[in-house]
């Protein structure tokens, strides 16, 4: 069996230069990609060919799909010059995809007919002709990959509308195809239409049970849901910079016990904006995080001053408001200031949608120009130097580390030991010491949205397996981005879009 390649194909024009090579004297051996063959054994592979271009020809001609053809076009009903080819198993599948190949040469692309509809007049005037393209099946065909790849491509370009009604299409075109309603789902999931993406993501975890990535958006989704049905922080109370007249460490707040507490209602933890990832300066005197205004406002990074008559409300730090910045983590000395941001990458004027880690170093009361360290997300520096991030991967996302080699760092590298959870791992805060290490994920024993976790660095330097922080910490929404305090007392973290925080206590029952 011979697999010839997806459209576009010039079968005529292959025909003739098989002919011509398969005339008695013409050529003596012909040498191919995995073996030699006479102008005899080739002649028949021609003659396939032909008889693929012959049949599909008369499929258009009847009115068939393509996939109709394909069940007609057999390898039984009629294609006898290679059944002396010692065919497989494989044999049916490669045949398949060489009717697909041929129907695909002799007709257009019905997604690239319809993309050229919308960018030419618009999604709705395009949608009213795609049934008419839909329809002719002797002009046009429908592929599944090819209209993922246009619904992403409007993804991309930031087109929401037209990325979700190409999904659609595709799922009304493949009904039972689990990735088709998995696209849809994050098509909705990216315009922030939950209770459809939710539909579409139920409905693709039907078709496949262990679509991981349906698992974990469902996750993802419905832990949004819960957080914004449930987040009680305040109002902003101050204009930024404004003097609160609130006293004492960590704002004046009243540390916590083993039961979490809200921290600074509307101050930080505030109404309507999706407050995440809180860092301290050693001393206690300056507190940066992120806040969001809603779920998909511009993030940018803040920060609140202890001053000689008491905590400034928090204002946008120094080097941040005009980007998408976040997840700031300071260094346990407080030299260095780890963050992401998609502010341009060196050298360029257009903002970096990737959203890379960048560093700060401390200048005497502010901060030095940022510097790009890579791709990433989430910093944490430890005492060594060593930086911890989330990576991407076709895994997910995954812990990584990498040593500081002068004013750059080494390769990245997977956390070695029983750490991995495989189930998006994400936001990590590693102790100054490297004893131990927080971070969420969205493992199946959790309670649904993302999971507070812990692992313990044993002895031999690797990390022992993922423990969730329970109960009392994690709720059936997003749990996420975890801190510590400078003394390593506290942990804060994120829990119905508002921060909290609870003693560290809680990790001495964990670590026995």
């Amino acid at each position: 069996m011979m697999y010839l390649p997806g459209a576009p194909l010039e079968v005529e024009r292959t025909l003739e230069v098989l002919d011509s090579l398969t005339v008695a004297g013409a050529v003596e051996k012909i040498i191919g990609g995995h073996r030699t063959m006479t102008p005899e054994e080739l002649a028949v592979r021609r003659d396939y060919i032909r008889g693929l271009l012959t049949g599909v020809k008369a499929s258009l001609a009847e009115g068939l799909t393509m996939d109709e053809a394909i069940a007609k076009l057999s390898l039984e009903s009629g294609f006898e010059s290679v059944k002396g080819l010692n065919l497989d198993e494989t044999a049916p599948r490669y045949h398949a995809g060489n009717v697909m190949a041929v129907w695909m040469s002799l007709t257009e692309s019905a997604a690239n007919a319809l993309a050229r509809k919308i960018d030419e007049e618009g999604l709705e005037v395009a949608l009213s002709a795609f049934e008419t393209i839909r329809s002719d099946t002797a002009s046009y065909y429908t592929d599944e990959r090819e209209f993922n790849a246009l619904g992403y491509r409007f993804i991309n370009e930031r087109r929401a509308d037209e990325a979700i009604a190409v999904f659609k299409i595709n799922t009304e075109l493949y009904p039972n195809s689990w990735n088709v309603w998995d696209s849809l789902g994050e098509g909705y999931a990216r315009a922030d239409r939950v209770p459809e993406a939710l539909a579409a993501y139920r409905k693709s975890v039907e078709l496949n049970p262990q679509s991981r990535s349906g698992h974990i958006w469902i996750g993802v989704l419905e832990g949004r849901t819960i957080d914004v049905e449930n987040e009680v922080g305040a109002e902003l109370e101050f204009e930024p910079g404004a003097q609160t007249g609130l006293q004492g460490p960590y704002l004046g707040q009243e540390p916590p016990g083993l039961e979490p507490k809200l921290f600074a209602s509307g101050i930080i933890s505030a109404a309507g904006h999706y407050d995440y990832r809180i860092t301290f300066t050693p001393d206690g005197r300056e507190i940066y995080f992120t806040q969001r205004e809603g779920r998909d406002g511009l993030s940018i990074i803040k920060v609140a001053r202890l001053g000689e008559d008491g905590w400034l409300a928090p204002e946008p730090a120094s080097f941040s408001g005009k980007y998408v910045d976040f997840e700031p983590q300071l260094s346990p000395d407080g030299s260095k200031l780890f963050y992401n941001s998609r502010r341009p990458m060196p050298g360029s004027d257009e903002p970096n949608q990737s959203g890379d880690v960048w560093m700060l170093q401390r200048t005497g009361d502010g901060w030095g120009d940022a510097r790009h360290i890579g791709p990433g997300m989430c910093p944490s520096p430890a005492s060594s130097g060593n930086l911890y991030i989330t990576r991407f991967s076709d895994a997910g996302a995954e812990l990584v580390m990498a040593r500081p080699e002068g004013e750059a760092f080494g390769e990245f590298e997977l956390l070695p030991g029983d750490i991995k959870t495989g189930f998006n791992d994400a936001h990590p805060c590693v102790a100054p010491d490297e004893s131990f290490i927080l971070f969420d994920s969205f493992h199946p024993d959790g309670r649904g949205g993302a999971d507070t976790y812990v692992s313990f660095r044993r002895g031999d330097g690797t990390w022992g397996p993922a423990v969730n922080l329970g109960e009392n910490i994690n709720t059936p929404g997003e749990n996420i981005c975890a801190t510590l305090s400078p003394d390593g007392k506290y942990i804060f973290y994120t829990a119905y879009g508002d921060i909290y925080w609870v003693s560290a206590e809680i990790l001495d029952k964990l670590r026995k």
